[in-house]
C-alpha cells in the first residue's frame, strides 16, 4: 500500500491548511513573548494607535476618499496587521516586504496629494474608476498629462511611481531624510533576493522552509517597524493637522505617550 505524504496537509472537509499552519505559528508567538513580550508589545500599540487615529480623521473629513494619502493610511492598515503576524509568526522577511509596500504607499501618497494638486484627486479617480489594468491606466494618466498638463509630462514617473528620491520630496521633513533612506535600504535587503537576504539563507537554510523565533531578526523587525510607523504617522499628521488636539486631550493619553516615542511624529505632533 502506498504510504500517504504526511508533509502539508490540504483544506478538505476534515482537514483545514489553516488550523494546521496556526499549531506552528502559535507556538512561535508563545516564545516570541515568552523572550520578549516588552518589545512584542510595541507591534500591537501601533495597531491601536493606527485605529485611534483614523477615527477622529474619518469623523472630521468626511470627504476622506478624495484624499490619496487617507485613502492609503486605511488602505495599508491591513498591511500594517498582517506585517505584526509575520513578526509574531518568525515569517520575517514577509515583515519587512510589507514594511517596505507601507514606507512607500505613504511617502508616495504624500507626494502625489501636495505636489499635484491639479491631477488629484479628480483626473487619478476619474482614470482609476475605469476597469483596467495597470499597464492601461500608465497609459491614460500619461496620454491625460500630455494633453491637459503638459508642463507636467516630464514627471510621469513620479506620478506612477515611487523612487527614493521622493524622499527628498516630503517638505516637513528636515534632517530625517537621510535617516529614512537608510531605513529604505535595510527594507529593501529583503524584498528582492539580494546579497544580504541570499547571505542570512545560507546561514539558516531552515529561513526558507519553516517558520521560527530568530531574535536577531525580531529585534530588527521591531526597529524597522517603529521607523515606518514614524514616517507614516508624520505624514498623516501633516496632511490632517486637525487631529493634533484630539490626539493631546486626557481622553488619548495613552495615544499621545506612544507617538511621541517616535522622533518625527513628536516634532510634527507638538509644533
Amino acid at each position: 500500500m502506498k504510504k500517504k505524504r504526511e508533509r502539508i496537509k490540504r483544506s478538505s472537509n476534515s482537514v483545514s491548511f489553516i488550523s494546521g499552519e496556526y499549531k506552528i505559528f502559535k507556538e512561535i508567538e508563545k516564545e516570541t513573548l515568552e523572550k520578549n513580550r516588552e518589545k512584542a508589545d510595541i507591534l500591537v500599540e501601533h495597531l491601536n494607535n493606527w485605529i485611534d487615529t483614523i477615527r477622529p480623521i474619518i469623523k472630521n473629513n468626511p470627504e476622506l476618499n478624495r484624499s490619496l494619502i487617507g485613502v492609503k493610511f486605511i488602505d495599508t492598515f491591513a498591511e500594517m496587521r498582517l506585517t505584526v503576524f509575520s513578526i509574531f509568526s518568525g515569517c520575517y522577511f514577509q515583515a519587512v516586504r510589507n514594511l517596505r509596500f507601507i514606507f512607500e504607499s505613504m511617502t508616495h501618497a504624500y507626494y502625489l496629494e501636495s505636489e499635484f494638486e491639479e491631477i488629484f484627486p479628480d483626473l487619478f479617480l476619474e482614470l482609476i474608476d475605469q476597469p483596467d489594468d495597470a499597464v492601461d491606466f500608465q497609459k491614460r494618466l500619461e496620454d491625460r498629462l500630455r494633453i491637459e498638463y503638459p508642463q507636467r509630462k516630464g514627471q510621469f514617473r513620479d506620478i506612477t511611481g515611487f523612487s527614493v528620491t521622493t524622499i527628498d520630496k516630503l517638505p516637513f521633513l528636515l534632517d530625517e531624510k537621510e535617516s529614512l533612506k537608510i531605513t529604505y535600504r535595510k527594507l529593501s535587503r529583503f524584498v528582492h533576493p539580494a546579497p544580504e537576504q541570499i547571505r542570512k539563507v545560507i546561514e539558516n537554510p531552515d529561513l526558507i522552509f519553516t517558520f521560527f523565533y530568530n531574535e536577531e531578526f525580531f529585534n530588527e523587525c521591531i526597529e524597522l517597524t517603529d521607523e515606518v510607523m514614524d514616517l507614516t504617522f508624520a505624514v498623516v499628521l501633516h496632511r490632517f493637522p486637525d487631529v493634533k488636539e484630539k490626539i493631546k486631550t486626557k481622553e488619548n493619553a495613552l495615544l499621545y505617550d506612544s507617538l511621541v516615542r517616535m522622533p518625527i511624529t513628536n516634532r510634527l505632533l507638538n509644533n
